[in-house]
């Protein structure tokens, strides 16, 4: 008869599980198999018994979890801190632990220069020198400029030379008796328009640049008689604009040559192209200006410097004109009447004009 053999690993598995049932423990069933002999060898050592205190047991390492593995993408590796080692090993050269970092090249610009500075304070007063005498070149031609193109002041407004209309005369009418006669009633209106603009400064407001282009164009009111005298006006005005002998700047050129135009005839207006071509603030005072003209021309109407000066007394809704000279000057007297009509439009006064009986 055959006998049946025990399977392996349940040899004493009944003694040790009556033992822990004995001491309050359960079974382990997966607990791998002890000796008996050596049990009961740890139960008769001292200490060691179920009264004996039993050591705190060590925490059990949490049991591993292991997640299924989807197809087609690989599980999440824990990131793992990198030793210090391979951290060193990064931060090193690409030569190698032992050498030295080679050092970058140096270019101009970061290159230091000790000498740059010593050669930067020995050029400083060379160049503050060369600086100052372009600024000094600089104001002596801008200088020389404003005694040709213009005043600097409203003292130098006043001042009778040098005019750039000589040069112009001269030009227009060389070894001409017309040249003499055409200048000195160019220069007597623009000596009587003076007078009128210093004694009407509260009226009209302008100011000496204003006088410069006055006196100007009074003493080119007339240079259209080169040509003829009918419309010589305007005539006089296209010389102005176009005759390079004329030293002016362009801002002045445009206004004394509309001056000349409106010394005579009609009164500036919008269907003018030039005056319209301006702005208000030149527009109003291009038409006091041009009043003004008007008034000292027709002063000496004949040509023959009758009225020597001219006093004005301002009252209010008037302008009373009292006129002095060595002649009578009754023509002049009703010509100003006649040319004071832009001056009255303007001002909105009335004009008396005295001229004492010699």
């Amino acid at each position: 008869m055959a006998t049946k053999k025990r399977p392996a690993g349940k040899t004493g598995s009944s003694t040790s599980r009556s033992r822990q049932s004995r001491q309050g423990q359960s079974p382990t069933p997966t607990a791998a198999p002890r000796n008996d002999s050596a049990e009961l060898l740890q139960a008769s050592l001292p200490g060691t018994g179920t009264d004996a205190p039993q050591p705190a047991p060590e925490a059990a390492e949490a049991p591993a979890v292991t997640l299924p593995v989807v197809e087609g993408s690989a599980p999440e590796q824990p990131q793992e801190s990198r030793p210090a080692d391979t951290v060193k090993e990064e931060t090193l050269p690409a030569d190698g632990p032992g050498q030295a970092p080679a050092e970058a090249p140096v270019t101009a610009q970061e290159a230091p220069a000790p000498e740059a500075g010593a050669e930067q304070e020995a050029a400083a007063p060379q160049k503050k020198a060369k600086k100052k005498d372009k600024e000094e070149k600089k104001a002596k031609t801008g200088k020389k400029r404003v005694k040709v193109a213009g005043p600097e002041t409203a003292d130098a407004a006043h001042d009778w030379t040098p005019l750039p209309c000589e040069a112009l005369l001269e030009h227009l009418l060389p070894g001409s008796p017309e040249l003499e006669a055409t200048r000195r009633h160019g220069q007597h209106v623009a000596h009587l328009a003076e007078q009128l603009f210093d004694q009407l400064q509260p009226l009209h407001g302008l100011d000496s640049r204003w006088l410069y282009r006055l006196r100007i164009a009074c003493c080119l009111h007339d240079i259209g008689f080169a040509s003829g005298r009918k419309g010589h006006h305007k005539k006089g005005m296209r010389i102005v604009e176009q005759d390079t002998s004329l030293a002016l700047l362009p801002e002045d050129r445009s206004l004394v040559a509309q001056l000349v135009r409106y010394h005579r005839k009609a009164w500036p207006a919008m269907r003018h192209r030039r005056f319209a071509a301006l702005g208000k603030k030149d527009r109003e005072a291009l038409n006091k200006a041009a009043a003004l003209i008007r008034m000292a021309d027709a002063l000496d109407y004949r040509h023959m410097e009758a009225v020597r000066d001219v006093a004005i007394d301002l009252q209010p809704g008037k302008v009373v004109l009292t006129l002095s000279g060595a002649q009578d000057c009754a023509p002049e007297q009703d010509r100003l009447l006649v040319k004071g009509d832009l001056f009255m439009h303007i001002f909105g006064v009335e004009l008396e004009c005295i001229c004492p009986i010699l």
